[in-house]
């Protein structure tokens, strides 16, 4: 019983939320009995939040008798005001585009880690219930984003 509550009350899901977007969360991946290993899924877009959470984390498994283990990182980034941005916010075809940070562009954390000031921004059409057996994606948007990334590339090398 004992561990069945150590496994339901790992931090699961959503951790951080910022103005409703999520900027950091965990997800219980592996529990396996014959090696004693559980693996735990985990992002943060934000240095403060991840560090924070790393530590309750450690606490938490440390209270049952575990030890935390990193094997993997991806180091999140948070999207600043630039010239790119700008160009981008410019070229939109949508009406009232603006800049949203969204949880699922951590990735290119490994890139802006990798390479000092390099600018980076996400553009995506309108994808509806991601990860899930209904997700889907508006074509129309595709269109949109195709010829936004077209007039972009036409904007930005002026």
């Amino acid at each position: 019983l004992k561990f069945i509550n150590f496994i339901c009350e790992i931090p699961n899901g959503v951790i951080n939320l910022n103005k409703s977007i999520p900027t950091t969360s965990s997800n219980l991946g592996v529990v396996n009995l014959k090696n004693n290993e559980i693996k735990i899924g985990f992002r943060s877009s934000r240095k403060i939040e991840e560090k924070n959470f790393l530590s309750k984390l450690k606490d938490y498994l440390n209270n049952y008798g575990y030890e935390l283990i990193i094997q993997g990182y991806q180091p999140g980034f948070e999207t600043k005001n630039s010239k790119l941005i700008e160009t981008l916010l410019k070229t939109s075809p949508y009406e009232n585009t603006s800049v949203t940070p969204v949880h699922i562009t951590v990735e290119l954390g490994f890139f802006k880690e990798k390479i000092d000031n390099l600018d980076v921004a996400i553009i995506s059409p309108n994808i509806k219930n991601a990860h899930s057996v209904t997700e889907c994606v508006e074509i129309e948007s595709i269109l949109k984003t195709d010829k936004w990334l077209e007039d972009f590339i036409k904007s930005y090398q002026k």
